[in-house]
């Protein structure tokens, strides 16, 4: 018989979160990369600046020689623009700093969001950042009239968060599979998978399937109601290149009332002095 697919039993990791804590080897690598950087533009002094782009050379390797064709350069633009809208209207999400179309490595652009320091996430806080990843592939859909294999990753990601809400943790919203930590569960011969049932198999894949599904409807919806920011926001990456949170406020304005609250609350508060 064939093998059973492969779930998750962990929460996965965002390469859009670009603040969490480092190991220290990572930070001093940052800081010479930085510090190479300074020296490479004669500047006086190493500033965040250079910290910024060190990081995206360290994550996303260095930029490439090759122009990007016109035509693919506007669908990343797009592409891009959809996340950075998203997440910056998502009430829960992180708030992205920062947007890029610059080709590094096999990365065509990314977000940069600001990782909020929760201690733990309710069923909320995914939805949104489900949302967030499938806006890329929505954007596309929207504005061009069809998508592109450039959202593969974004799907991976997404599909491992509903099995993991699903099946991990008993987030998904639903009563068919009740609280029940299914996945990860092992029988006497080691296996993960076989201690399962085909039919709670297939409530698994069922309600995995229908989480991403109502989280894509959202996500369209709130694409077509401020598609033409989306627009103006790809049309000044296509200009820039680089945004940055100061120019995402600009072009998009304030974040909601709900969504700046929340990272307010969790802005790093200064420790009394005993």
């Amino acid at each position: 018989p064939c093998p059973p697919p492969h779930r998750p039993t962990a929460p996965p990791l965002h390469h859009t979160n670009r603040h969490r804590p480092a190991p220290p080897h990572q930070v001093a690598n940052l800081c010479n990369e930085a510090a190479l950087r300074a020296a490479a533009l004669n500047a006086t002094h190493v500033t965040m600046t250079h910290f910024s782009e060190a990081l995206d050379r360290i994550q996303g390797g260095l930029v490439r020689s090759r122009v990007m064709a016109p035509q693919d350069r506007h669908r990343t633009a797009i592409h891009e623009a959809g996340h950075a809208v998203v997440a910056w209207f998502s009430t829960n999400a992180n708030p992205p700093v920062k947007a890029s179309i610059v080709w590094r490595g096999e990365t065509l652009g990314f977000v940069q969001s600001k990782s909020l320091e929760r201690i733990s996430k309710t069923r909320m806080v995914y939805e949104d950042e489900m949302k967030v990843m499938l806006a890329g592939r929505v954007t596309e859909e929207v504005v061009l009239g069809d998508s592109s294999t450039g959202a593969s990753n974004d799907l991976e990601r997404v599909t491992d968060m509903a099995y993991y809400l699903v099946g991990k943790v008993g987030l998904s919203g639903s009563d068919k599979l009740g609280l029940m930590a299914l996945l990860g569960r092992r029988d006497r011969t080691g296996s993960h998978e076989s201690a399962l049932s085909e039919v709670t198999n297939s409530a698994l894949d069922a309600e995995a399937r229908r989480m991403v599904n109502q989280q894509y409807k959202l996500t369209t919806a709130l694409v077509r109601s401020k598609v033409d920011l989306v627009r103006k926001l790809a049309a000044e990456l296509e200009r820039h290149d680089v945004l940055l949170e100061p120019d995402l406020e600009r072009i998009l304005g304030p974040r909601p009332a709900a969504a700046a609250a929340v990272v307010a609350a969790y802005a790093p508060k200064a420790t009394p002095r005993p």
